[in-house]
């Protein structure tokens, strides 16, 4: 008679993933970017990872800085246009172990912020609460039509990012203004590759005017057993663009 006895399954635990996409506008000053980021909306809590957008302007340097004297880090690459889309981490829940910027496509022949080179910001960070490492993206589509090569331009944008980003095996998040709602076509690269929006798994919720632009898009690498969505909102400000928020529940590595 065997005496061997039955392990009890351990249960399975979870760490909340706090990210947020703003794109700051011409209108959005320091305090209103800074209660964004450091008062998420029921926790009073701050976010983990941001991606933000419309920075290009020199004048805001400034605020980049005082953000990390607030302890928060930030990266943007030396590429051109770069420093448009940064993303920003609290390092007290995310370690930086690398990062990186891509160029997504060159500048166009016309003068303005709206085309200047677009650029893919992110890194890979360990997620101290999970003891599991995670990858963190920011992107400012080009605005575009339904038709002609800003639109060609803006879908291999997309093609661009999935070719970056593919290539690492863990948990990823891409965030930002994409410039149009996420069934569009342009986005088709996304679904297609059987990436996730926060868009189209939670309740659609405007971010410019009555549009849903801004978005977070994750592939979890494993059949999301790693990141579970919980739940996205929002919160008005000075910008013309809402801030979105997306949690999602990381399981812990044993």
């Amino acid at each position: 008679m065997s005496n061997t006895t039955l392990e009890k399954p351990t249960k399975e635990r979870r760490e909340t993933l706090r990210l947020v996409t703003f794109n700051r506008g011409d209108h959005a000053h320091y305090d209103d970017l800074f209660k964004i980021l450091t008062d998420v909306p029921g926790t009073n809590l701050p976010v983990d990872f941001a991606a933000l957008c419309e920075m290009y302007n020199p004048k805001l340097k400034p605020i980049l800085k005082k953000l990390e004297d607030h302890g928060f880090q930030v990266y943007y690459g030396n590429l051109q246009g770069a420093r448009g889309n940064p993303i920003v981490w609290n390092p007290e829940r995310l370690k930086r172990q690398d990062v990186f910027c891509n160029r997504l496509l060159p500048a166009a022949n016309r003068a303005g912020k709206y085309n200047m080179q677009k650029n893919l910001n992110g890194g890979r960070f360990l997620f101290k609460p999970a003891h599991r490492s995670i990858i963190g993206a920011s992107q400012h589509a080009i605005q575009t039509s339904s038709q002609g090569s800003r639109h060609a331009a803006a879908l291999h944008m997309n093609h661009e990012i999935l070719q970056i980003l593919n290539k690492r095996k863990i948990p990823t998040f891409v965030g930002g203004d994409f410039n149009t709602v996420p069934k569009d076509e342009l986005l088709r690269p996304f679904r297609e590759a059987n990436w996730r929006c926060s868009q189209i798994v939670g309740k659609e919720l405007d971010t410019f005017g009555n549009r849903a632009i801004d978005m977070w898009w994750w592939d979890d690498k494993d059949g999301d057993k790693v990141a579970r969505f919980l739940r996205q909102y929002t919160r008005d400000g000075d910008s013309d663009h809402k801030a979105l928020y997306a949690e999602f529940d990381i399981l812990v590595r044993s």
